[in-house]
């Protein structure tokens, strides 16, 4: 009997069609699935017993401030500095005005230099080291990707305005107020960040696609000056730029440019922690995914390089973007989907494969 699945439309899951379409012993159906591919896990009964690209509880690491609590409750307990792992971040929850004055106070008190009411751990107080000279921070919805919600801020008053503006949906949600990294390293003068893929089967074995991306603004870096486009790297955003495409196809620009860039040293110093934070980040939420073990995700991290080769996690993404923008990504995507489904659906690990095998949870 020929196994079934189903594929739902949307970013690019004609690259999943096609997976398909040479495997003889499955065929397409929309009647009870072997195999569902979804952008989305919403009103998905997780009962049936299916192969379903999303990790049921994936929101504890894919919603910014569900990470940033995971990350500090993993931190406490083992002893780990959970800003120097990601730029100190606080959560602000929006239901009430009620609810934004009370957890705005803890925020406010740091940004304002002022002694903290808070009750800190030594590895979760809240510090910035030296360089931060604009004294910059981003807000981002929570639950929100590809750029949607996120502005800078300097000041109380715009922070207070870029709240008052939010629409009923993003106000149904917790906010995140973030330190924005003032030294970022830079190409041409221009900001970039990282894109990397991250793999979780349905045994909960963890690989990494070592071969991520970068994405570049396609403005010249200014801290004075708060133009998206200056400082928000996500295709989303900055195809929307007149300059996009400008400098390179798709603003994107691959890993082994990096390397030579920085005579290796971005493979040597910053992947080797990159690989670390990721493996840290899975084992601080491990105890929601052995609860919904049978499906798989693929998961999009995006982190940042300051000039030290430092590397800061900013985010986690479920759905990332399969869009083929470039012929760098026409490459890249392709091949990772491809080799991550054989994985999944075969368990089949190449040793010549671009996964790397990171640990079991």
């Amino acid at each position: 009997m020929l196994a079934r699945y189903q594929i739902k439309p949307g970013n690019n899951s004609q690259l999943i069609q096609g997976y398909f379409t040479f495997k003889p012993d499955w065929m397409e159906s929309q009647y009870l699935p072997d195999f569902l591919w979804s952008q989305t896990d919403a009103k998905h009964d997780y009962r049936h017993n299916m192969l379903f690209n999303h990790i049921q509880n994936h929101h504890q690491l894919t919603q910014k401030a569900n990470l940033i609590r995971n990350l500090t409750r993993y931190c406490q307990k083992h002893k780990a500095y959970i800003w120097e792992i990601t730029p100190v971040t606080f959560i602000i929850n929006t239901q009430t005005p009620i609810d934004i004055d009370l957890t705005k106070k803890d925020f406010l008190e740091f940004y304002h230099n002022k002694p903290l009411t808070k009750k800190y751990c030594v590895y979760t107080k809240p510090k910035i080291k030296d360089g931060n000279e604009e004294n910059l921070w981003i807000c981002k919805p929570s639950s929100l990707n590809r750029g949607q919600g996120v502005q800078l801020f300097k000041t109380e008053a715009e922070l207070n305005k870029i709240i008052c503006r939010q629409d009923k949906k993003s106000l149904n949600q917790d906010f995140i107020v973030q330190k924005y990294i003032e030294n970022p390293l830079l190409i041409d003068s221009r900001k970039f960040d990282i894109r990397m893929y991250v793999l979780i089967t349905q045994d909960l074995d963890i690989y990494v696609f070592e071969q991520g991306y970068l994405r570049l603004s396609s403005e010249k870096f200014d801290l004075k000056n708060t133009n998206t486009f200056i400082h928000l790297t996500n295709n989303a955003i900055q195809k929307q730029g007149e300059k996009y495409c400008l400098f390179e196809e798709g603003n994107q620009l691959s890993f082994q440019f990096l390397n030579e860039m920085t005579q290796f040293q971005f493979e040597e110093k910053s992947l080797a922690k990159i690989k670390q934070i990721i493996v840290v980040s899975l084992l601080s939420v491990q105890h929601f995914f052995h609860k919904s073990k049978g499906n798989f995700e693929i998961l999009g991290y995006d982190f940042m390089v300051d000039q030290n080769l430092k590397p800061w996690l900013i985010e986690i993404n479920t759905n990332p973007c399969l869009d083929e923008s470039s012929p760098l990504l026409k490459d890249l995507i392709p091949r990772m989907i491809n080799q991550a489904l054989d994985i999944v659906l075969l368990k089949k690990v190449d040793p010549k494969q671009d996964w790397q095998h990171l640990l079991r949870l």
